[in-house]
């Protein structure tokens, strides 16, 4: 199988993926309502970070899977752009 095909990539990810959760378990990527971005692209929607109580809005049109690195302190999140169809961007929070 190929290495696109692999669980969780950008056609299929939801909020259920362990890996939305950073590895010290303080925070968590969460996703809104999930589209098709055209038929038979990856899904986006709008992504927030969850810490404690606050629910803090990213962007509007992200993408999936994120990757955090080791000790929490950054999270690398596919966003797409409206600029060009089908560009996609990273955003690297920190």
């Amino acid at each position: 199988m190929a290495d696109y095909n692999k669980y969780p990539n950008p056609w299929n990810f939801s909020n259920a993926d362990k890996n939305l959760i950073s590895p010290d378990g303080k925070y968590r990527i969460e996703f809104g309502e999930l589209y098709e971005i055209a038929m038979g692209a990856p899904i986006g929607g709008t992504c927030y970070l969850i810490l404690n109580d606050s629910k803090i809005e990213l962007n509007t049109w992200s993408g999936g899977p994120v990757i955090w690195n080791g000790s929490s302190t950054k999270v690398a999140l596919p966003i797409w752009t409206k600029k060009k169809a089908g560009i996609r961007e990273l955003l690297l929070l920190m």
